[in-house]
């Protein structure tokens, strides 16, 4: 009688941990996926602070944009948070790529950059939706995704 007990008990953990498994794909199936394009260690934990802090976001952060366009290109992304000056191939040849596509031509893609020169900025018109400046403030950033998702 007792090994049969200690069989149920182990189906009613695994229906619970399917339970809560479910629970969970809701969740992130309803939370607006924004991925973040940063070579930068310091850069990607600031935002994984700030997302870490709005729940109905669920940040994707990739450290190159050659891995940028692989996970886009295999995922529906809402936002993307686009790093300018990354190692290899860069945010603005990223961008130039995912808008040549029918998915990204017209998704929200923001700029980051430490360059603030007014040229810097121009050189990017009409490639972002915004263009912002590093370092972000918390406000700043939040009202920007806000405005496009």
């Amino acid at each position: 009688v007792e090994s049969v007990e200690s069989v149920e008990s182990v189906e009613s953990v695994e229906s619970v941990e399917s339970v809560e498994s479910s629970v969970e794909s809701v969740e992130s199936a309803t939370k607006k996926l924004v991925l973040y394009v940063e070579d930068n260690i310091v850069n990607q934990l600031y935002m994984e602070g700030v997302f870490d802090l709005q729940p109905q976001y669920q940040l994707v952060i990739t450290e190159s944009a050659e891995l940028g366009w692989d996970y886009a290109t295999q995922h529906d992304i809402d936002l993307i948070l686009m790093d300018i000056n990354l190692p290899g191939m860069d945010g603005k040849e990223l961008t130039k790529r995912l808008r040549a596509t029918k998915e990204y031509k017209n998704k929200p893609i923001i700029a980051f950059s430490a360059s603030a020169m007014k040229h810097d900025i121009e050189s990017a018109e009409g490639l972002f939706d915004k263009y912002l400046t590093k370092p972000v403030q918390m406000d700043d950033l939040l009202s920007a995704v806000k405005t496009f998702i």
